[in-house]
């Protein structure tokens, strides 16, 4: 139902291979064994989907009991270097698994400077702050997760602001290309000053 064929394309992409345990484990899990799979079993880049994450349909009950998971899960004390290794390292993957730039077109989700790296960055502050102070989990898109990460002292408002402007940019142009049925590149110097500011801001906040 959610992969539904609609006139202008699929309702929604839906990757089951996605879900706990992969391929092997259910399509759908009960709330008990959702919560223990968070608690046990998940990777961080799993509490980082999660960070998006939001009910969209359904049950009321279900979807408050989603989050009050949502939040025991995100708001777990973590261990903030190994945090950071990990967050780096899933980085690392997919830009090597995914990222097509070269010296003449910029990729604007996987290329690096991107939207994928403010992202990350967003995710990392998000999961490093939360056990201290929760409210920044509250939303689940990247601009108020700045906005929350700025009001709670990790991010100064100067650089939080320069992202937004930065993540608005990108996302106009991904757009327009994607209604235009062209692939998410554009010149390797359209964006050169924006994606010097995130490279800098991951170099800041995560490291080399």
């Amino acid at each position: 139902m959610l992969g539904t064929r609609t006139t202008t394309g699929a309702l929604y992409d839906i990757d089951t291979r996605l879900r706990p345990s992969g391929r092997k484990g259910m399509l759908v899990s009960s709330v008990d064994a959702f919560a223990r799979y968070q608690e046990e079993n998940a990777w961080t880049w799993e509490h980082q989907a999660l960070l998006r994450a939001r009910p969209v349909a359904g049950s009321g009950p279900l979807g408050e009991e989603f989050e009050k998971i949502r939040r025991q899960t995100l708001t777990a004390p973590v261990e903030h270097a190994a945090l950071a290794a990990e967050v780096r390292d899933m980085r690392a993957r997919m830009r090597a698994e995914l990222d097509d730039s070269d010296e003449a077109r910029f990729n604007l989700k996987h290329g690096e400077g991107g939207i994928g790296d403010i992202e990350f960055i967003v995710q990392f502050l998000l999961l490093a702050n939360a056990a201290e102070y929760p409210d920044v989990i509250e939303f689940t898109d990247n601009i108020r997760q700045l906005n929350a990460l700025a009001e709670c002292g990790a991010l100064t408002l100067a650089t939080a602001t320069a992202l937004q402007e930065v993540y608005r940019r990108y996302r106009f142009r991904q757009h327009r290309l994607a209604l235009n049925a062209e692939s998410p590149h554009v010149p390797t110097g359209e964006f050169a000053e924006e994606r010097e500011l995130v490279s800098a801001t991951w170099r800041a906040v995560l490291g080399a």
